[in-house]
C-alpha cells in the first residue's frame, strides 16, 4: 500500500534537488580534478624534459605557490555549466 503522507515530487523539486546535488559534488571533487589535470600536464612536460615529479610533491608545490584556494580556480565556470545541465537532465530522465 502507498503511504498517504508521501507525495510525488514536482518538476521544480527535482530541479532544485539535482542542482544542489550537482553543485555539492562539483565543490567537493573540484580540487581532485584540478590536481589530476595539473599532474597530467606536468607529466607531459616532465616527459619532454626528462624530469619526474611525485604527485605528493606536485600537490605541495601547487598549494605553496597558489594557496589552497588555487585548487578551486575555475570553479565558478564549472558550476555555471553543470547546475543548469543537471536541472534540465534529471527531471527529463525521471
Amino acid at each position: 500500500p502507498t503511504n498517504p503522507q508521501v507525495r510525488e515530487l514536482s518538476v521544480s523539486d527535482y530541479q532544485f534537488a539535482s542542482g544542489c546535488a550537482s553543485a555539492t559534488t562539483k565543490i567537493l571533487l573540484y580540487p581532485l580534478d584540478t590536481v589530476k589535470t595539473r599532474l597530467q600536464h606536468l607529466r607531459h612536460t616532465a616527459a619532454r624534459s626528462g624530469h619526474a615529479i611525485s604527485p605528493v610533491r606536485a600537490i605541495r608545490t601547487f598549494v605553496a605557490h597558489e594557496g589552497s584556494l588555487g585548487l578551486y580556480r575555475g570553479l565558478v565556470g564549472a558550476l555555471i555549466g553543470i547546475i543548469p545541465y543537471s536541472m534540465v537532465y534529471m527531471p527529463t530522465y525521471e
